[in-house]
């Protein structure tokens, strides 16, 4: 038996476990560390014997296996029970009650410390259990839910996957509760880039339980950590805390949770309380803290340790094994985009342009192949619908707001292409960019706040309510689900349409010159906006253009057929309203989903069309005062140029550095709301790890057949033609099928000539889509892997009424 207070323990205890060993080092050097007791995980298995139910749980664990959750399920609770209704000795319960007298405390806080913890092996931490403001008449059994959280559903998944069956004992630690007014994390180094020049607090009101469950969104401060200045400031909007009220834990509201969680003092308080814990284990550390009274507790201190090579490939089959993993888009950007999606995706940036968040917490970005997972699917459509019915108007109020924020980005690009950078003093030039970085990101905001996927399910669900059959339930959606002419044209649809008439000027004889170079000067940056390449169409590419276009005979047919197709599209809209009578909500959400097509699409090309005349002008400027190509910039984030400039266009080795290893390869991991950033060829292995394990196979349930979603009626033959990059469309002939992960607006010259459009991503609302309906051309998209099974050259035949696509040679 060995419960022993934190002054009596031997810190290289073995059967303490490794937050508790931490803890008593810690409080044994002088460091505030809460006063407690320890029951060590050889009392945990004296009460297993004396049960004698350790074989009991070994056979059970045995029993288990990772291809039957529901066995894992019913055993784990079989186990849990068996803990929770076994007796505790006499002998163990007088001795632990003793010790809690000496504390002399009214509550304590109860851990979990498995003895394998923090360890080479395993990393048992958030996999057990820990429960806050327990009174003396409770010890007994929250110390038995702690040794039974070793055999919750998910310590027994985690266990069976590192294929540990054995004795994984736990120590239970019960130490002072402390009831904070502040809590939070600190690491001593920055975790994302891991700058160890830099110290990261998060900080919120009240229990630090809100922080590490992911309930709220922390403060977070960055503070130099040689001149103690606090250097960066994101202030989160906490709406929730937990405290101790009559002995339990209560959630309550926080009313000023906008406003700065610590003062300046305390951050510079926990600093110090930071670098004489780093500097006593010799190594960067992450730090539980908490404030009572003022005073600065540390509740906990791991290692941070940096992942390298050699581990790369669990840490990333951890995060695959947590939930079901869909890829969403292939889209390979520079560096400034990507990134600026941590900004566009942040609660703080969501709450503070759009007015509401529904910030992700898990996602992948991997050399610009995407991915979401099934669970954060479903709360992402239930966050949209949670909006809806708080508020009715809430999709009204949406849609002008980002009226209005198109507003704002056209009058900047109207200015950044009037404006001379060359001629302007280098705080100008530092007042001009943050004014482009503050309105980039707001513009870049909405793209990652997309109800689509809400408001279609929602549509298909209130049509069930018509009593039709799932035929005409399609053809309903269908005509809805088409871009409204409501609020103006779209340059990718427009800009079609002007070369046509453009073409059949030429082909009557007149004078096109002035007429093509207005087309230029208005489309030519739809090329390739967002590549690392700064490109634009030229005019011969133009002129070539034309030329193929003068190949139909019928250029008026082919002018008359797209604008019918809008009107078509309108009246089919009116009819299908009129003849099934759409009211309350069916009439409501068929508006609204037009006008989000629209504003999707609306939203993207006009942040595409600020970022395009912002790295022509002002961003090239700044890149010629670096002295760095403009293809090198965007390999920075932001806030790295934002840095830059201030530091007198000073390029130091380790932005250097970071840009070529992101010219290599970049991966963004978003883990329960946490970023991480991997570069180079760590990149390129995580890509290689998730492309190989994440394998969609609910479209390759018949062998010759390809599934996908209509997004234009229509059924077609023709030849294959994959076009993974722009100098792929020179092989596009007339009558042939585009197979592509996307389509982006500079294929638009293969897609006037094909009969039809495939793509492994998009929806309705996709580039894709919305050309397809302009041209009156069949479009499947979402098929997944078309451009893996299907060939160049291959006949195919594709039928856009039922989604399908075969080959037929």
């Amino acid at each position: 038996m060995s419960i022993k207070l934190f002054k009596e323990i031997d810190e290289n205890h073995e059967n303490i476990g490794g937050k508790g060993k931490s803890l008593v080092k810690m409080y044994k050097s002088g460091f505030n560390v809460p006063n407690g007791f320890i029951v060590s995980s050889s009392t945990f298995e004296e009460f297993l014997c004396e049960n004698n139910i350790k074989e009991q749980i070994l056979n059970l664990i045995n029993s288990c296996s990772l291809e039957n959750e529901k066995n894992i399920d019913l055993y784990s609770n079989k186990i849990i029970e068996l803990i929770e209704t076994s007796r505790i000795s006499d002998k163990v319960k007088n001795e632990i009650l003793n010790k809690f007298e000496e504390l002399n405390l009214k509550d304590v806080a109860v851990r979990s410390s498995a003895t394998s913890e923090d360890g080479k092996t395993f990393a048992w931490a958030g996999q057990l259990e820990s429960y806050l403001n327990i009174q003396k008449q409770d010890i007994e059994k929250y110390i038995k839910k702690c040794w039974a959280s070793l055999f919750s559903k998910r310590a027994i998944f985690y266990r069976l996957k590192k294929q540990e069956k054995t004795d994984i004992l736990v120590s239970v630690i019960v130490q002072q509760m402390i009831q904070s007014e502040e809590s939070g994390i600190a690491f001593s180094i920055n975790p994302i880039d891991n700058n160890n020049e830099k110290i990261v607090i998060e900080a919120v009101k009240g229990l630090g339980e809100t922080i590490v469950s992911g309930m709220v969104n922390p403060d977070t401060y960055q503070i130099d950590k040689k001149t103690m200045e606090i250097v960066d400031k994101k202030i989160g909007n906490q709406t929730k805390k937990i405290v101790c009220e009559e002995n339990k834990n209560v959630t309550k509201n926080v009313i000023d949770g906008n406003i700065q969680k610590l003062s300046n003092e305390k951050i510079i308080k926990i600093v110090e309380e930071i670098k004489k814990i780093e500097k006593f284990y010799g190594f960067p550390i992450d730090v539980e803290w908490s404030i009572e009274n003022n005073y600065i507790y540390i509740l906990q201190c791991r290692p941070i340790t940096t992942i390298n090579k050699s581990n790369l490939y669990e840490y990333m089959n951890e995060i695959l094994e947590k939930d079901k993993w869909i890829l969403y888009v292939k889209r390979p950007f520079h560096w400034l985009l990507e990134s600026s999606q941590i900004d566009g995706a942040s609660e703080e940036h969501q709450n503070k342009y759009l007015g509401f968040n529904i910030a992700i917490k898990n996602y992948l970005i991997l050399n610009g192949d995407e991915y979401y997972t099934e669970t954060e699917n479903k709360m992402y459509k239930e966050k949209w619908n949670s909006l809806y019915e708080n508020n009715k108007n809430f999709f009204e109020e949406y849609k002008n707001t980002l009226i209005n924020i198109v507003k704002d980005i056209r009058n900047l690009t109207i200015d950044l292409k009037k404006t001379d950078y060359s001629r302007i003093s280098d705080e100008e030039i530092y007042n001009y960019f943050i004014n482009f970085k503050n309105n980039y990101i707001k513009s870049i905001t909405p793209t990652y706040a997309r109800p689509d996927d809400y408001l279609e399910e929602k549509f298909l669900e209130l049509l069930k309510e018509l009593n039709i059959s799932n035929e005409e339930r399609d053809e309903i959606f269908n005509n809805i689900a088409s871009c409204s002419n409501e609020y103006g044209t779209l340059f990718y649809s427009e800009e079609p349409l002007d070369l046509l008439k453009i073409s059949l000027k030429k082909q009557k004889g007149e004078d096109v010159e002035e007429e093509l170079s207005k087309h230029i000067d208005k489309y030519s940056w739809i090329k390739a906006p967002v590549k690392s390449e700064m490109t634009s169409f030229t005019k011969e590419e133009y002129i070539e253009r034309i030329n193929e276009l003068l190949k139909f005979k019928n250029l008026e047919n082919k002018i008359s057929a797209i604008l019918l197709a809008r009107k078509n599209n309108d009246m089919k809209y009116k009819m299908t309203i009129d003849k099934y009578d759409f009211k309350g909500e069916l009439l409501y959400f068929s508006k609204i989903i037009r006008d989000f097509i629209f504003f999707r699409t609306c939203m993207t090309e006009h942040t595409d069309y600020l970022f395009y005349n912002a790295r022509i002008t002002l961003l090239e400027e700044i890149a010629r005062r670096i002295g760095i190509s403009n293809k090198e910039l965007v390999m920075l984030s932001l806030e790295e140029i934002e840095d830059i400039i201030k530091n007198y266009y000073e390029m130091s080795e380790e932005y250097l550095k970071k840009i070529n290893d992101r010219k290599i390869g970049y991966a963004i991991i978003w883990e329960n709301g946490k970023v991480k950033l991997f570069y180079s060829k760590d990149a390129i292995y995580l890509q290689d790890i998730a492309s190989s394990r994440i394998v969609d196979i609910e479209n390759i349930d018949e062998k010759d057949i390809i599934k996908g979603n209509v997004a234009n009626k229509g059924k077609v033959q023709g030849k294959v033609r994959i076009l993974n990059s722009y100098s792929d469309i020179k092989k596009v002939k007339k009558g042939d099928i585009i197979v592509a992960t996307m389509t982006t607006p500079d294929y638009i010259s293969a897609m006037e000539k094909a009969a039809g459009f495939i793509t492994d991503e998009g929806g309705i609302t996709c580039h894709a889509a919305i050309i397809s309906r302009e041209f009156d051309v069949p479009c499947i998209v979402g098929t997944v892997n078309a451009t893996k099974r299907l060939k160049d050259g291959q006949e195919i035949e594709m039928n856009a009424y039922n989604g399908t696509i075969k080959v037929i040679e």
